[in-house]
């Protein structure tokens, strides 16, 4: 949980990072599934962390324009 909050930044136009601390949630989950040998359900977690993952990252660069990612990268 640390190591998640860790990684939220605040700066003057919003808060970055969240979607690296919601990641390192998910992989302790997945770890935890694995430590506990349900190898199907964290194989199951991991197919639909991905697929959040890519589709909110589809989603985020459909709505942010392409010049605010550019100067938000630069800093």
């Amino acid at each position: 949980g640390f190591l998640g909050a860790g990684s939220i930044i605040r700066m003057e136009d919003g808060v970055r990072g969240v979607t690296t601390a919601a990641t390192v949630w998910m992989s302790g989950a997945i770890g935890i599934l694995c430590g506990m040998q349900w190898y199907a359900m964290a194989l199951i977690t991991v197919g639909y962390t991905l697929l959040v993952l890519t589709l909110f990252g589809l989603i985020s660069d459909r709505l942010e324009p392409k010049e605010e990612r550019q100067k938000s990268d630069s800093q």
